[in-house]
């Protein structure tokens, strides 16, 4: 058995005082994806940012990538992140930066690829998720919902990461537009062979892309199981959350329609 993409022991977080995660531990395994859930305030982004390194742990153990997130250094820390792609809630897209840019940035940023060829890299992965090449130069602020969840996407995927980390990807689309984001997420977490962590509210989402799903009641991670065993476990939350919806939850997984993607090139210049 290979060892688990994501290893989290005995974590514990404070804020002035104020506890967030007691003892927590969890594992992602290559290849699955992983929904976290949990109440509002319950540490559900706050456990993201520190499997991005963006925030420490007060204790415990974080390992991401083979990588102690506690003992990286500056130069290992930069190479780390081209291994991981981010799609954050509301997408996060700079406003003053075109599509294009907005893809091209992490790309700049790592300098692995050849600033002559990063047009055809960063147009073939825009069309990998489904945005015209016409709509590359517009801004932000031009863009639906639906597009800016794809830039997002788009963004994260650009340096071909082995684990993707998602804040509710589907958040403030209207149901069309949420169906064909899990339909595309689905799509690429299958062709590129995507690791991937996310916090969602979003029930739908659960069902169809969620080999387990990661309950964070309590201060820690109560239980990490198939969507079908979580949803019949006695516990408050899981009960008020999934209410109404546990004979969905309770069936085989959804499939949702899936096409075929462009690959997007490999990369020539990535340094070690």
């Amino acid at each position: 058995m290979t060892a688990p993409v994501i290893t989290a022991e005995g974590i514990w977080t404070a804020f002035d005082g104020v506890v967030v995660h007691k003892d927590l531990h969890l594992e992602v395994h290559r290849g699955e994806a992983l929904a976290i859930i949990g109440s509002s305030g319950s540490g559900k982004t706050t456990l993201l940012k520190e499997m991005l390194g963006l925030i420490n742990p007060c204790g415990g153990t974080l390992r991401v990538l083979d990588a102690d997130m506690s003992a990286l250094t500056a130069a290992r820390r930069k190479e780390w992140a081209t291994r991981c792609g981010v799609v954050f809630q509301g997408g996060a897209l700079f406003s003053a930066l075109s599509v294009f840019d907005n893809v091209a940035l992490p790309v700049r940023e790592a300098r692995w690829w050849p600033e002559e060829f990063l047009p055809d890299l960063v147009l073939v992965t825009l069309r990998t998720t489904g945005i015209d090449v016409k709509d590359a130069r517009k801004l932000p602020a031009e863009l639906s919902g639906g597009m800016v969840k794809r830039v997002a996407l788009a963004r994260a995927l650009v340096l071909k990461p082995e684990l993707v980390f998602m804040d509710e990807p589907t958040a403030g689309l209207d149901p069309e537009q949420r169906l064909a984001v899990v339909r595309l997420i689905s799509n690429l977490k299958r062709v590129f062979k995507l690791t991937v962590v996310m916090v969602t509210h979003d029930v739908d989402a659960l069902i169809a892309l969620a080999d387990r799903v990661a309950v964070l009641a309590e201060q820690h991670i109560i239980v990490a199981a198939p969507l079908a065993e979580v949803v019949r476990l006695e516990h408050p939350f899981v009960q008020h959350f999934f209410e109404g919806q546990t004979d969905r939850c309770a069936r085989p997984p959804l499939r949702v329609e899936t096409r075929p993607l462009l690959e997007i090139p490999s990369g020539t210049m990535r340094s070690s």
